[in-house]
């Protein structure tokens, strides 16, 4: 164990190994050990350390390293993809005057399935006074 075996160069997005200046030519099996942290949070969809550190007690990922991960730094961008809307309170009465006073208006998409038209998003309107959608 601790024996360097293989040195590979990087070219690129490629590791190249050259198998022939290796000292002991039976090798059965080469293995990569990678521990970076960072690395399985973005090769796992940006998961939490948490859910990481769950992978890793109950197996379920191969070649996960069984070490514990600690938290490290957050990144913006994974905060604010993971942050949640709460929803509104429902109103028990009726705000405006007439319709189409106060409109409530979402666009959402691009979704996986398109619709039978083929459309991939959806835009909501909402009218306040009647709550037509």
């Amino acid at each position: 164990m601790g024996e360097v075996v293989l040195v590979a160069k990087r070219y690129k997005n490629i590791y190249v190994a050259d198998f022939e200046s290796l000292k002991n030519g039976d090798l059965s099996c080469l293995s990569v050990v990678d521990d970076d942290t960072e690395l399985w949070h973005r090769r796992l969809g940006h998961a939490s350390f948490t859910l990481l550190n769950k992978l890793v007690m109950k197996d379920v990922v191969r070649g996960l390293p069984k070490s514990s991960f600690k938290d490290h730094k957050v990144y913006d961008a994974c905060v604010k993809g993971k942050q949640v809307r709460s929803s509104f309170m429902p109103k028990k009465k009726v705000s405006t005057a007439r319709p189409l006073d106060l409109l409530y208006m979402d666009l959402c998409g691009l979704m996986r399935v398109p619709s039978r038209g083929g459309k991939k998003h959806i835009f909501v309107i909402v009218d306040d006074h009647f709550g037509f959608t």
